[in-house]
């Protein structure tokens, strides 16, 4: 199964919980798929280098910025299907999120939206 996670560039202090939370229920994933953008995507990236785990970051640098950010969220989708999850991280002003995690369902992906975490971890 394939994990995509997608989120604020603002970052969360309650990415590594809520991935740690998915594998106690799932495994690790076969492949983590990630934005390649501060915030979330970094946290996310740091939780899978200590775990050793793949992953596919997903950007092209070469595009100007905000055709970037939309190529990047379909490159994500792309790379779901059905079975695969999607855990967003979404910050107050996340349309960027919100629409990766609409491509990943609408490409068959269970989505889910992580609460933020209010107590300490």
């Amino acid at each position: 199964m394939k994990l995509c996670v997608t989120g604020t560039r603002d970052g969360r202090l309650d990415v590594a919980y809520w991935l740690d939370r998915w594998v106690r229920r799932f495994g690790y994933p076969e492949l983590l798929i990630l934005g390649d953008a501060r915030g979330v995507d970094t946290e996310a990236l740091c939780w899978c280098r200590e775990r050793q785990l793949i992953r596919k970051e997903c950007v092209d640098r070469s595009l100007p910025s905000p055709q970037r950010y939309l190529e990047r969220n379909e490159r994500m989708a792309r790379h779901v299907g059905p079975g695969d999850w999607c855990l967003g991280f979404p910050g107050p002003h996340s349309r960027g999120t919100y629409h990766a995690m609409r491509l990943c369902e609408l490409r068959g992906a269970r989505v889910y939206a992580c609460p933020v975490r209010e107590e300490p971890l």
